[in-house]
């Protein structure tokens, strides 16, 4: 059974947001300040942009971010499967040569 709903406060861009999660507390508040980071960092180079816009380029950011380790995931995983299909005929030319 999941962890009960509860509602907590997040602050993010200085305005209060209710969230209701039933992830542990501590997690939401730890992305909560990932969030806000990124909308401070993307509200101090786009001086006098509406924060409604500031918040689709902070979700657009973080999406940025996200795809990027995706595709470093993808290729270190590819590259972790290469890796074992060679010690794989290394291992059955060897076996095969006794």
């Amino acid at each position: 059974m999941g962890n009960p709903k509860r509602t907590i406060v997040i602050n993010i861009g200085g305005r209060e947001y209710l969230l209701a999660s039933s992830v542990d507390e501590d997690y939401a508040f730890d992305i909560a300040r990932y969030v806000d980071a990124k909308f401070r960092e993307i509200s101090s180079q786009n001086t006098g942009i509406p924060p409604a816009k500031l918040a689709i380029l902070t979700a657009l950011n973080i999406a940025d971010e996200l795809f990027q380790e995706r595709k470093k995931l993808e290729l270190a995983s590819f590259e972790d499967t290469e890796k074992l299909k060679k010690l794989h005929q290394k291992l059955s030319q060897a076996l095969t040569e006794q």
